[in-house]
């Protein structure tokens, strides 16, 4: 080993970290890029007699400062962050629609049951009856407009999914032909990483990782296998396999994912398979927002529809005939499809039963200071009578018998206290003397009769909805505060993984980034260790020189 050999030496290892640092500054702005720094390490020294002897330098490796802990945080955050950006527009939408003051569904409610109760003022009035039947109309339009808003969403979310499947399959690709390089690069270079390729894949990976969150699992050859979330695989060393956006077989409007197999064709996989990033922000709105939102309102719909109905078959219309469905579907509803076929079903401003069937009177030869209601009628099932009821009153039993239409009772007189007759349930109030008689029969005419009128009006606040827990008006309030909720929710955890993404990039680049400054210095240091390096060159020869003069 001579001084000529240990100069080289270092020139080739000063020169070495030039090009690494000049590498390092050339791609301070290189997406991905992780800063690369050489291991020199003293040769082998040699035994001279008089000891062991310097032999000079040499480049080991070339490394990535690279943090696989970190990394992996960074990844997550980033996932958990796209996620939540997408829920956090998607959902916004939604809340934005079901809260407008204008648009939602509270004003429509309201302005149906004012309708109602002007009705209930102007009974004979075909204005009010005909208000009645466009504000019902609007209120199911309302539904409707709603109901296809969520459709429009849903809609979207087909799309982007269908989207977000492409270009999975195409980072999947991407890592797929880069693990090929990977393998041939270091295959021809035993035990030296091929550092630029896996910035390359791993920017893929990242990239990759914010449409759905992705596990990697490095194998011997260098290359890295790549799985979604919960162990779907995406890419095996060199082999992509691919997925596919496909209709949910259970329910053809829902896109769903879907693997393409050997042979051709494709097999649904379990949307919990798919999580993180913004595709799972999609599946996760999907799943956990916007279909119990849209069964809410179709619920609503069902709900209201049901007990509307129910009250109007219960009156009696202008003409004296009993009162029909004032709503209905276009088709066999469900939760998921009753808004959107919401409709008024009666076309003719006389046939809204705003009276009630049924008539009471009292006795023309009663001595008692009693007096009756006009009766609720409940069931129609006994209706029209076939005869005038007679109710007459024994103060030895102190109660009310019924005859002649119906026979029936005695029933125990409290004043006050409802009882019912023949699907009518009736009140007396006052104190009745021995043998007074009221009569209880069909309505001969629904002309100037509002009771039913009153009735409908009275179902703005009545517990129609939540199985007969709440009102149709509270049940939607319900609804738009649990979105909203839902959404302010959404935002503040979007807003604290933002940060977190911020925390971790910044401590992923300390380690992995290009400091210029830093790099700077390194440049000054390498070139005075080339310039050192150089002069033993330069010394090395004069010696040699002196020795070939001396011959």
């Amino acid at each position: 080993m001579s001084v000529l050999t240990i100069g080289l030496s270092g020139l080739n290892a000063a020169q070495a970290g030039l090009i690494t640092t000049s590498h390092n500054i050339a791609n301070a702005g290189t997406a991905g890029y992780t800063r690369q720094r050489t291991v020199q390490e003293a040769q082998e020294p040699f035994f001279s007699g008089g000891g062991f002897l310097g032999t000079g330098a040499k480049i080991t490796t070339t490394l990535r400062q690279y943090d696989q802990f970190v990394n992996k945080q960074l990844l997550d955050a980033q996932s958990r962050s796209a996620e939540l950006d997408t829920y956090e527009t998607q959902i916004g939408q939604l809340d934005d629609l079901l809260a407008d003051p204008e648009a939602g569904l509270s004003p429509a409610l309201q302005g149906f049951f004012r309708a109602v109760q002007d009705l209930s003022a102007n009974p004979t009035s075909s204005t009010a009856r005909q208000s009645t039947m466009s504000a019902g109309a609007a209120l199911a339009s309302r539904f409707q407009l709603l109901d296809g808003r969520m459709n429009e969403i849903r809609g979207d979310i087909n799309s982007q999914i269908a989207g977000q499947v492409k270009s999975i399959n195409a980072y999947a690709n991407g890592i797929a032909e880069i693990n090929q390089r990977i393998q041939s690069a270091e295959s021809a270079g035993p035990g030296q990483p091929a550092n630029d390729l896996r910035d390359q894949r791993d920017q893929l990976i990242s990239e990759l990782n914010q449409i759905i969150k992705v596990n990697t699992v490095a194998q011997s050859d260098g290359a890295v296998s790549v799985f979604a979330g919960n162990g779907q695989s995406l890419v095996v060393g060199n082999q992509p396999y691919q997925l596919a956006a496909i209709p949910d077989p259970a329910d053809p409007q829902r896109m769903t994912i879907g693997q393409v197999l050997a042979g051709g064709g494709t097999v649904a996989v379990p949307e919990s398979m798919f999580t993180g990033g913004t595709l799972g922000g999609l599946l996760s709105f999907r799943s956990e927002t916007l279909d119990s939102a849209q069964a809410a309102l179709g619920q609503l719909a069902m709900d209201f529809v049901g007990g509307f109905n129910a009250q109007h078959r219960l009156g009696q219309t202008i003409d004296g005939t009993a009162g029909g469905d004032f709503f209905g579907f276009s088709g066999t509803p469900t939760v998921l499809t009753a808004a959107s076929q919401m409709r008024v079903t009666i076309a003719n401003t006389r046939d809204v039963a705003a009276a009630s069937p049924v008539a009471t009177a009292a006795g023309a030869a009663n001595t008692g200071a009693a007096a009756i209601d006009g009766g609720r009628v409940f069931d129609r099932t006994s209706l029209p009578f076939a005869g005038n009821v007679t109710l007459s009153y024994d103060s030895g039993s102190n109660s009310f018998s019924a005859s002649g239409g119906i026979t029936a009772g005695p029933f125990p007189y409290a004043a006050g206290q409802p009882f019912s007759v023949g699907g009518v349930e009736l009140t007396i109030t006052g104190t009745p003397a021995n043998g007074d008689t009221f009569t209880l029969g069909n309505n001969p005419t629904g002309r100037n009769d509002n009771r039913n009128a009153l009735a409908l009006g009275g179902l703005q606040t009545s517990n129609l909805a939540l199985g007969g827990t709440a009102s149709i008006q509270f049940a939607y309030a319900s609804l738009v505060s649990d979105v909203g909720s839902t959404s302010r929710e959404v935002q503040i955890t979007a807003r604290a993984a933002t940060t977190l993404v911020e925390q971790t990039t910044a401590t992923q680049q300390g380690i992995s980034g290009v400091n210029l400054d830093e790099e700077a210095a390194n440049l000054l240091r390498f070139q005075q260790h080339y310039q050192a390096s150089s002069k033993v060159i330069q010394i090395a020869g004069k010696i040699f020189d002196e020795i070939l003069a001396l011959g």
